[in-house]
């Protein structure tokens, strides 16, 4: 299995799983839904990451839109793929440089950083493997350990 297929699979996989309801099992810190929302704050695609350990550039998770929604939830990021099928994280945090959503399935996660100051760029750092890990603090789930993948996140 490449680095791209080990980068984009899981995500596709609870994508696809969503139609099922069984995906919610294997998420933490998001649940599926369907459909797109209605209203949100802003949102994103991420066309191009680059590989961590090789610099390489790599088409970014296919068909995905990213919406900032907050609702009678709270703050969420929807990950969205083209048949309005997805995921709500709702494990987020701040602090002074940013707002944060971090999504696990397994051993795969995925952060993402909104920075406060509008001239820096969001972006999704994907993790996987042995690599990282998590450390739980408050009932906030957060990665440890360094991403494999970042993806500028283009405002859409």
């Amino acid at each position: 299995m490449n680095a791209v297929t080990r980068l984009l699979l899981p995500l596709l996989v609870v994508s696809g799983m969503a139609s099922s309801g069984c995906a919610n099992m294997f998420l933490d810190g998001a649940r599926t839904v369907k459909g797109f929302p209605t209203q949100y704050k802003a949102r994103y695609q991420a066309p191009v990451c680059q590989l961590a350990a090789t610099g390489q550039r790599i088409a970014g998770p296919p068909g995905m839109t990213f919406y900032l929604v907050v609702d009678d939830r709270g703050p969420q990021l929807l990950e969205m793929d083209g048949r309005g099928q997805g995921a709500a994280i709702h494990n987020s945090w701040r602090d002074a440089a940013a707002d944060y959503y971090f999504v696990r399935v397994r051993r795969q996660g995925w952060l993402y950083a909104f920075p406060r100051d509008a001239s820096q760029q969001p972006a999704r750092y994907s993790y996987s493997g042995r690599g990282f890990s998590v450390v739980t603090r408050g009932g906030i789930t957060m990665p440890v350990g360094q991403p494999t993948a970042v993806c500028p996140l283009v405002k859409l």
